[in-house]
This record gives structure tokens, C-alpha cells and sequence, in this order.
């Protein structure tokens, strides 16, 4: 299924009746990892549970970020590991895509000896809209033709005022955004078209336009190393929306410490996800680290292939299989995940 000639540069030129995010998800595994080491002795064969909760907002002159996660470890003895607000900026636009912002990123367990966290300022160019109104519409054209309720697809300005309506969900309800196509399509739905519309309107999966670099610099408040320090750091994010079914993400960054004494990082990580049908998708995740040192460089890349089964609304189901390689390794690690995510919000 396509855009029906519509091209990536023309879902992101779509503005969202309000660019915002807020999610709460409950999540558990079983895994199964293979070390990078011929004896196995770091194999491990655990269960997990993960509470993990996002907000995001892009207001015309504001917006920022929340995460956090807390999880829970289950194998030869229990272990909790929280990490509150792992990451989170404020951003203020001062034109359409330049922006300052002030934040913090975290990595590590509190009260543990891992824990790092650093505060950041500086400037920023670009901005990212919410796109899944529009792949909807999209998808709502499809079902309709699939239903015979409309013989051709809709034209670029009735997707867009789907798209608004559809966008306006939280405030309509769904049997509100369902009457309100109806309005606007001059046409009864139908016992069928209600069903294929309310498929179409549960799919959880999200589509992200947009991109932004950023250069800031900070103070490490806390550091595992015990050796506080100034860093700079430079950062840039890409979102699209490929078609109706699949997006692409990526991003990377680099950051060192000042005055500059050999010691880097740079991460980087670009993920495609795809809709195979209204109940199954795909998503395929490959990551690069790596740390600069005055004596050397060490890396590590890995891959991930996730495959995700819609049980019901809110519930899914989740294969996941990894893989590893990088300095040090007498060989590839692998593992194996079966899981499951609950949407509580």
C-alpha cells in the first residue's frame, strides 16, 4: 500500500492540530544472551518487567521532553534498576526551527557507582511534527475503497482534513472522529466501514517527521569516574515517514570533555519500522559506540530485529533477536527475547 503519490517532503510539510506525545507503557521479556566470550561465562537467561513513560510536546514558541524508565530484574537474584528522567530538555523557539534549550541526560542506577549525570545549554535548528494523523487518513482512503464506500482515493485536501480530524481524537473520542468523517465525506460508513475505520484508528504505531542538530555544552554533575568535568557536545536527530507503513529514525552524538584531553564518545543509531499488516509489524535497529581515549579507540556495534504482534488495543506481543560485536569480543554475542508491552496511557 503507498501514499497514492504522495511523497515523503509533502506528509511533513503537514502540521498536526497539536504536536504532542504521552505515553505509559508496561512491558516484561525473557532473555536469553550469549556472551562475546568462547567459555560462556557471561551467558545469562533472565526475566524482566519495565515500567517506561514518555511526554513530549512542540508548541509554536515551547516545547520539551520527558523519559523515564524503571525495571525490574528477575533471574538468580532480584534486582530493581530506576532511571527517572534518563533524559529531558526545554526548549524555547525563537523563530520556526531556532531554538535554545537547557536539560539533562543520565545514564547509570542511582545509587550506584555507574551513575552519570550531565547538565546541558545551548542552540539548536529544527523541529519534528506527528505525522500519524496524516498516514491514518491515508490508511482511512484505503479501507474505504477496500469497503467500496468511496471509488477512488481521497484528494490531498480531504486526506488533510481527515488528517485534522483524526488529530483531534483526544478531544472527540472515537466515535466522534467517526461521525465527523462521515461529515466530511458526505457519505454513511456502514456497518463495515465503522469496522475498518476503528482497525485503522487503534494502530498504536506512530509516524515522525522533521530533524534538529544541536551544540551545547555542560557540567557533569555526577561522574562514575569520580573526576567531574566541563563537556561540549553536539547532537542531531532525522525522522521520516517513508509511506503510510513505515518510517525511519536516526540519530547520533559526540561529545568530549574540556578542556579537551583525548577522552570522546560518539553513539549513533538509525531504526526502520514497518507495518506488515494491521496486527504485525517489524522494526530493525542498528547501534554504534564508541569511546576516545588518549591510548585508543573501543567500539561496539550491534543489531536488533524486533517483531510485534497486536493482541488487542492496548496489549502486544514481542520476538525480539540481537546480536553484538565489537573490541574485545572472542565472538558475536547474540540473544533472544519473548515479551510483551501494555499500553496503560
Amino acid at each position: 500500500m503507498g501514499w497514492y503519490g504522495l511523497k515523503a517532503s509533502t506528509s511533513c510539510d503537514y502540521t498536526p492540530p497539536r504536536n504532542e506525545l504521552f505515553a505509559i507503557n508496561i512491558s516484561g521479556d525473557y532473555r536469553y544472551f550469549d556472551d562475546s566470550y568462547l567459555d560462556d561465562r557471561g551467558n545469562v537467561s533472565v526475566g524482566h518487567l519495565a515500567v517506561q513513560g514518555v511526554s513530549w510536546l512542540a508548541e509554536p514558541e515551547w516545547g520539551y521532553r520527558l523519559e523515564g524508565t524503571a525495571r525490574l530484574e528477575l533471574g538468580q537474584a532480584v534486582r530493581f534498576d530506576i532511571s527517572i528522567a534518563s533524559s529531558a530538555d526545554l526548549r524555547r523557539y525563537l523563530d520556526e526551527n531556532l531554538f535554545l534549550f537547557g536539560g539533562l541526560a543520565s545514564s547509570g542506577v542511582p545509587g550506584q557507582a555507574d551513575l552519570a549525570v550531565t547538565l546541558l545549554g545551548g542552540g539548536g535548528w529544527g523541529r519534528f511534527r506527528d505525522v500519524t494523523p496524516l498516514a491514518k487518513a491515508v490508511k482511512v482512503s484505503e479501507a474505504l475503497q477496500q469497503e467500496k464506500i468511496i471509488a477512488r482515493p481521497l484528494s490531498q485536501d480531504q486526506l488533510n482534513e481527515i488528517a485534522q480530524i483524526i488529530g483531534r481524537r483526544a478531544e472527540l473520542g472515537l466515535t466522534g472522529v467517526l461521525e465527523e468523517i462521515e461529515k466530511a465525506l458526505g457519505t454513511t460508513l456502514g456497518v463495515r466501514g465503522v469496522l475498518a475505520l476503528q482497525s485503522v484508528l487503534s494502530d498504536e504505531s506512530r509516524r515522525f517527521c522533521g530533524f534538529d542538530i544541536t551544540a551545547s555544552a555542560g557540567y557533569e554533575v555526577f561522574d562514575p569516574t569520580g573526576t567531574n568535568s566541563a563537556v561540549i557536545q553536539i547532537a542531531s536527530n532525522l525522522a521520516r515517514a517513508l509511506d503510510a507503513d513505515s518510517g525511519l529514525l536516526a540519530n547520533a552524538l559526540w561529545q568530549a570533555d574540556l578542556p579537551f584531553t583525548g577522552h570522546a564518545r560518539l553513539t549513533a543509531s538509525a531504526s526502520y519500522n514497518r507495518m506488515l499488516s494491521p496486527t504485525a509489524a517489524l522494526a530493525a535497529l542498528y547501534s554504534f559506540s564508541g569511546r576516545q581515549s588518549p591510548t585508543g579507540m573501543t567500539q561496539l556495534h550491534a543489531i536488533a530485529v524486533t517483531l510485534n504482534l497486536r493482541v488487542s488495543t492496548a496489549l502486544n506481543t514481542l520476538v525480539r533477536v540481537e546480536t553484538s560485536w565489537g573490541t574485545g569480543f572472542e565472538e558475536p554475542s547474540w540473544g533472544l527475547s519473548l515479551g510483551f508491552q501494555y499500553t496503560l496511557y
